[in-house]
């Protein structure tokens, strides 16, 4: 009886033995398993925060490009509009001479009109 106890008593030191090494084996696991989602959280934060500001700084030039094209249209604009005004006033001009030189013309043709009538008056 003395014997079983003992073995009894080995038996059970050996499985307290087991599940305390278990137990510590468990919370090994948890304390790891832990520490992996605090570092797959960590990971994803920090790609979200990369993304962010990824986005923040497309933006930031998208804006700046979009400055610049409205910028530059602008200018192309007033360009536009200078060159459009400059070929206005050289159409104008253009027609004004053009306007001069036909009067000048009729009143060339009326003169010698005239002179011819006052020459055939005299024959």
């Amino acid at each position: 009886c003395k014997q079983t106890l003992a073995q009894r008593e080995d038996e059970l030191v050996r499985l307290v033995t087991a599940k305390e090494a278990s137990d510590a084996r468990c919370d090994a696991l948890r304390l790891e398993l832990d520490s992996e989602a605090q570092n797959s959280l960590l990971q994803r934060r920090a790609a979200e925060a990369k993304y962010r500001t990824e986005r923040a700084e497309l933006e930031r030039r998208w804006e700046e490009d979009e400055s610049d094209r409205l910028a530059r249209e602008d200018r192309w604009r007033l360009e536009v509009d200078s060159v459009r005004n400059e070929r206005d006033e050289l159409v104008d001009a253009a027609l004004a001479e053009r306007n001069r030189w036909d009067a000048e013309m009729a009143a060339e043709r009326t003169k010698i009109a005239a002179e011819r009538a006052a020459w055939e008056a005299e024959r």
